[in-house]
């Protein structure tokens, strides 16, 4: 994951300092890249933790399952928003 998280991030700064003129709200990579960001910040630390939480209260562990949601919904925002580019109006 952290891999990728830096890739993404390599490839938001080359987008955002190379290429500024670049309308984002159509870019659908860009949608993509911010979804899995969201994602990976919201649920990285309860995902590599997880282990320890359940040891220490299987209750706390299911309480932070609801930002593991809470990520998954940014993410399913980050594709709907690659599938709704094309169809928002040119400015």
């Amino acid at each position: 994951m952290m891999l990728v998280v830096v890739l993404i991030f390599i490839y938001l700064y080359e987008l955002l300092y190379f290429k500024p003129a670049l309308n984002l709200f159509r870019f659908g990579m860009f949608w993509i890249s911010v979804g899995i960001i969201l994602f990976y910040s919201a649920s990285f630390p309860i995902l590599t933790f997880l282990n320890e939480i359940i040891e220490v209260d299987i209750s706390l562990a299911r309480e932070t399952f609801k930002l593991v949601k809470v990520g998954n919904v940014f993410l399913s925002l980050g594709y709907l928003m690659v599938v709704l580019c094309p169809l928002m109006p040119i400015k």
